[in-house]
């Protein structure tokens, strides 16, 4: 086993507090005086009577394990360490704070999270001085924990001209993934004390999060040069080089991991690293064993096994994946870390709701993540939460704002909450620049356009080709430009664009021959409009609010039109297309409450989408009396029970159902005027 505890290896032997014994003082003086003349098994003898001739003093041992660690001699090192731990219990509160806060950085190092956390937390209820509240926070960090950020500043709050508390402001800040932070502290650390190891390896570490890759090689370089034995440096080197070659096309990162993992064949954090630049290089197996064997030489650690996790997922084993994670540890799974791939998973199984309160959850511990508050809108968008969506972009760009796709998402779910003015200001300069022409920016400048009120269909047509120029096989931007022209009561354009469509996507047949029925109804051709309906169901699409509206008083009313369109969005697979058309549709008032009470009893309508129609009827009043026996019915739902086992995503979306059948009886009682007064 190797301390690694470097700054012990760099104070002098005579470095003890002032309230030591003095005899272990002049101990400790003749000790330093053999090394300076290279009598090593000298000052090895004295420190060995010093700590015979005092048995219950910790001081003692400590002072000797200082010696072993300069003299790399690191299993008497350890030995010393441990019978200064079993001494320390009977001792002062502040020698006792002392072992306790050497012990937990010792465990931390060699591998021992559960361990760290133990000791550090004894040295704190000893004495909660900045060294053992320092100790506490690199523990906390290193499990995951919320707690270590305010830990940290309390240590840093006790002595903030003290290197090693800004290393672990510095850890804490890196493992909620706040990397330009965490840079910053451990930057004043190295200021402080120029021969810290830690705080050149974790600069090293937080520059190559933050993706400097060439700074954060400078400062692993630094720190391996300062000790080329330090597995961390090592490590940290490796990382720095993945950082500047995200692919490690040229292998120097892997060199680098995998020298450290030799350097110290049994340190987890040494093969925590190997096993990212593993995956980095798409060697997956070899990634899941490293990953594997870093959980082995630490079980108490969570970031091995939840990174083991995330190879399984990203090899297809979606379910396999779930399970396990499910199955782990209640600690392991309320990390920052574990609550992101649960949400991913989720994601990708399009299990909206509970990927939103996983990725709330990761967000909440991840802050600094722009990855995590992306996905997060993705799923609050999916969940019907339009405005929840745009916050969660927002603050993805406020993360890595020269994201070009996360702007562009941010200023769509802008758009979708209605800030269209925002939106158009965001998708104006990210299309203004080269680099920003892309089609996911085209289709969302469109999409506002052609959202206007009245659409701005030269410009958004405009947008849309653009798009297809980028991508043309992008289907959607087709489809769009029909849906331009048809907003805008256009229908012979539409219908020819529409036609295009048809030519040259055949996967999207479907939905261009019923825009095409609808474009004809609409212009007053009802015999063609019928035609191409008949097409359309026999294409697979779904034609049964078309056919209605053939029996109604002939076709042509603005607000017809706007009901057809906003259906369509109703109709929609997804819960943020749902939500947005529920909301247009609120606008047209009472007489979209036909549209909307029928929606709430088909099944492809989202659990978002009908709690907004029925706030929606509800503050409509009387005006919304057609809705009632859709309402009542829904009200007489009885709320789904219990199911043995289920997760707590299945629990979460119970009871939601049970909550939107009571406010569905609200919403009865307010339309029938028996309860809160109609606006």
């Amino acid at each position: 086993m190797r301390l690694a505890w470097t700054v012990l290896a760099l104070v002098p032997l005579a470095a003890s507090p002032a309230w030591a014994d003095k005899k272990l003082d002049e101990a400790v003086a003749k000790a330093e005086a053999q090394l300076a003349k290279g009598k090593d098994a000298e000052a090895v003898r004295i420190l060995e009577k010093a700590v015979a001739q005092a048995p219950r003093d910790p001081e003692a041992p400590l002072a000797l394990m200082t010696l072993f660690t300069r003299l790399g001699r690191r299993d008497e090192a350890a030995a010393a360490l441990t019978t200064a731990g079993e001494r320390a219990g009977n001792a002062l509160p502040a020698v006792r704070a002392r072992v306790r806060t050497i012990q937990s950085e010792v465990a931390l190092r060699e591998g021992l999270s559960d361990d760290a956390l133990a000791f550090a937390r004894q040295a704190v209820e000893a004495a909660a001085g900045p060294e053992s509240l320092g100790a506490l926070a690199r523990a906390e960090a290193r499990l995951g924990m919320a707690s270590a950020r305010e830990t940290a500043e309390r240590a840093a709050q006790a002595a903030p001209d003290a290197a090693p508390v800004h290393v672990a402001r510095g850890d804490a800040l890196l493992a909620a993934r706040l990397a330009e932070e965490a840079a910053a502290a451990y930057q004043r650390a190295v200021e402080i004390d120029s021969r810290s190891v830690a705080a050149r390896t974790g600069l090293a570490l937080a520059l190559a999060a933050h993706g400097e890759g060439g700074r954060a090689f400078e400062a692993a370089r630094a720190a391996t040069e300062a000790d080329p034995k330090a597995v961390e440096a090592q490590a940290a080197l490796g990382l720095a080089l993945l950082a500047q070659d995200p692919g490690d096309k040229k292998g120097e990162a892997l060199v680098a991991a995998q020298r450290a993992a030799l350097l110290e064949p049994k340190r987890p954090l040494a093969e925590l690293a190997l096993g990212r630049v593993l995956e980095a290089r798409g060697q997956l197996d070899r990634a899941a064993e490293a990953y594997g064997q870093a959980a082995r030489l630490d079980p108490s650690w969570p970031a091995p096994r939840i990174a083991a996790l995330g190879v399984r997922f990203r090899k297809g084993d979606a379910d396999g994946a779930l399970a396990a994670l499910r199955a782990l540890p209640e600690e392991f799974r309320t990390t920052g870390e574990a609550e992101l791939l649960l949400g991913r998973i989720l994601t990708q199984k399009e299990e909206w709701t509970g990927a939103l309160a996983a990725l709330d959850r990761a967000a909440a511990s991840l802050p600094g993540l722009a990855e995590a508050h992306a996905l997060r809108g993705d799923a609050a968008y999916n969940s019907g939460e339009l405005k929840l969506a745009a916050e969660a972009y927002g603050r993805a760009v406020e993360r890595d704002p020269g994201n070009l796709a996360y702007r562009s998402s941010h200023a769509l779910r802008l758009s979708d909450d209605g800030r269209r003015g925002e939106a158009l200001s965001v998708l104006l300069e990210i299309t203004a620049r080269p680099e920003g022409r892309t089609t996911e920016a085209f289709m969302a400048l469109g999409g506002i356009y052609r959202g206007s009120s009245p659409p701005r269909v030269s410009e958004a047509v405009e947008a849309y080709e653009q798009a297809l120029k980028v991508d043309p096989k992008n289907g959607q931007a087709a489809l769009n430009v029909a849906r331009t022209y048809r907003a805008a009561r256009q229908w012979a354009r539409a219908i020819t664009a529409y036609e295009r469509v048809s030519d040259r996507f055949p996967r999207l047949e479907r939905e261009a021959l019923l825009g095409t029925a609808w474009c004809y109804y609409f212009s007053g051709d009802d015999t063609r409009a019928r035609f191409y309906t008949g097409l359309a169901a026999r294409a697979g699409a779904d034609v049964g609010a078309i056919r209605q509206a053939f029996s109604r008083p002939p076709a042509g009313a603005t607000d017809e039109a706007d009901r057809a369109e906003l259906l369509e969005g109703l109709r929609s697979q997804h819960a943020g297309a749902q939500a947005r058309a529920v909301k247009a549709l609120l606008e047209l008032g009472r007489p979209a409450v036909p549209t909307l009470a029928a929606a709430l009893q088909r099944t492809g309508t989202s659990l978002p989408a009908r709690e907004l129609i029925v706030d929606g009827l509800a503050s409509l009043g009387p005006a919304a009396r057609e809705a009632l026996p859709h309402l009542d019915r829904l009200a007489a739902v009885a709320p789904p029970p219990p199911k043995p086992g289920e997760s707590d995503e299945a629990k979460a979306l119970r009871e939601r159902e049970a909550r939107l059948t009571t406010s569905a009886q609200a919403a009865s009682e307010r339309i029938r005027g028996r309860g809160a007064e109609a606006p």
